[in-house]
């Protein structure tokens, strides 16, 4: 929870969708130095009964399994391996355009919007992303080079060759 992830917009844009359907629930994961004034907004907003606040987690895939859309409009960000997660599950995203596309990893998978768009037209999109078939696109990550397994290997032999050139 930092400025930089955008949770304001975020919980507007859930006042929004949960406005098109009640029966939208917003789950936040994680935690940080700004949560309890999202906390607060949530309940300022009079959608504190939809929203679901985790805290820190050791099973987020089992969150991203039961999640519809994953929505990521951060104000800057690096490679968010969240996206990348999220991607990897088949889930439908909407990004803002401040995230960088080289995170981009799958085909039709991903809406860039601008953080210029009202919350309205992010929540109207984010409904017409629910219900996709999704599918796991964890080959389609792994052939553009994000495997954990390679990536383990390929630092092992990199520490090994700097250890033994000394």
């Amino acid at each position: 929870f930092t400025a930089e992830k955008n949770h304001i917009f975020i919980l507007k844009v859930f006042k929004e969708l949960y406005k098109l359907n009640c029966n939208s629930r917003l789950i936040l994961i994680g935690d940080g130095p700004l949560r309890h004034q999202i906390e607060k907004q949530t309940s300022d907003l009079g959608i504190s009964n939809a929203v679901i606040f985790t805290g820190v987690r050791s099973d987020v895939d089992e969150f991203v399994q039961a999640m519809d859309v994953f929505l990521f409009p951060s104000i800057y960000e690096g490679l968010g391996i969240a996206f990348v997660e999220a991607q990897t599950s088949g889930l439908p995203c909407v990004i803002s355009e401040k995230v960088p596309t080289e995170g981009i990893l799958t085909e039709n998978l991903v809406t860039i919007m601008r953080l210029e768009n009202t919350p309205l037209s992010w929540a109207e999109h984010i409904l017409s992303r629910i219900g996709e078939e999704r599918k796991d696109r964890s080959a389609e990550i792994i052939r553009r080079g994000y495997d954990i397994a390679e990536t383990a290997k390929w630092l092992e032999e990199f520490y090994i060759n700097k250890y033994n050139k000394r």
